[in-house]
């Protein structure tokens, strides 16, 4: 019991000091639904969203933006798909047994297809008040009553733009030929949430009228998209050059992450920071209040 008070303040420490004071407090990160039994009975007000996607999406999309997971081999699509399996199979029962009015599982390519009618149930499931601001975040980023998104996440030169459909089915053409006929029995987790493992390319489904549009957008202006992504990975990868050419003592090298991290933000609209990873945990001002109580 002491040591779940003392575990409940330092997280409710950490998310509460990591941006603006709000009346939710939102941490995205992709595996703690691994644990989501156990957050739940440290905050019992909390809940959950679980984003689950294509496997061979998020693999995909791991190994070409060499996004760095304990476990995973970037060079290996079998090894990846199958860390996929066993990870989002461990969070998808993790859900199940919290059930639907604590943990609400929602289809990435759902909420890119239909945005409206799935933000509509999202906001309804965390009892917030609909906002059409939130199918326009691209109109936020930037904007004063925005938020700060790290440049040195890896996604951040795509969630600046629209909501459109290009990121679908990027992976197509590059997964091997042989992972591709054994993928039914690597990722046996896609036919679970109701993928088709053969289908290559896949079909999701068609987009309502405000993607179509948005992506069409896209394709017009698509020199000036390109551009505006060079320029958010280039300065990403100028701030991690200069960064590790400083020599530095372990102690200065500990304060220059802190510092790295608070220094390279843009803005951009508050929800789409919170949706556009695997996990969103809210939780309200009560929680706050009795984790300051327990410090």
């Amino acid at each position: 019991m002491v040591l779940d008070s003392a575990v409940a303040a330092f997280t409710l420490e950490i998310i509460a000091r990591h941006g603006e004071p709000a009346y939710r407090l939102c941490n995205k990160d992709p595996f703690s639904l691994r644990s989501s039994v156990y957050l739940h009975s440290l905050f019992p007000n909390a809940k959950f969203v679980l984003m689950l996607r294509d496997g061979r999406a998020v693999v995909h999309s791991i190994i070409s933006r060499k996004v760095t997971i304990t476990g995973m081999d970037l060079h290996d699509y079998r090894q990846c798909l199958r860390r996929w399996t066993a990870a989002v199979q461990a969070m998808y029962n993790q859900c199940h047994l919290l059930g639907p009015r604590i943990c609400l599982p929602v289809h990435y390519e759902r909420l890119v297809l239909h945005p409206e009618p799935t933000m509509r149930m999202l906001l309804s499931f965390l009892d917030i008040p609909w906002n059409s601001s939130v199918l326009h975040h691209e109109l936020l980023v930037g904007k004063q009553g925005g938020v700060s998104l790290s440049i040195l996440e890896r996604s951040t030169d795509q969630v600046i733009k629209p909501i459109n459909t290009e990121a679908l089915i990027k992976w197509v053409g590059h997964i091997p030929e042989d992972v591709v006929r054994d993928m039914p029995s690597l990722a046996p987790m896609l036919t679970a949430l109701g993928y088709d493992p053969r289908a290559n390319p896949p079909n999701y489904g068609k987009p309502d009228s405000l993607v179509i549009k948005n992506t069409f957008d896209l394709k017009v202006n698509k020199k000036l998209w390109e551009a505006r992504e060079r320029q958010v990975v280039e300065k990403r990868e100028s701030i991690w050059r200069s960064w590790l050419q400083k020599p530095r003592t372990k102690a200065e090298h500990t304060t220059s992450v802190a510092a790295l991290e608070n220094s390279t933000h843009v803005e951009t609209e508050t929800f789409q920071t919170t949706i556009t990873g695997l996990l969103s945990t809210t939780v309200n001002a009560s929680e706050i209040d009795r984790g300051v109580r327990r410090i």
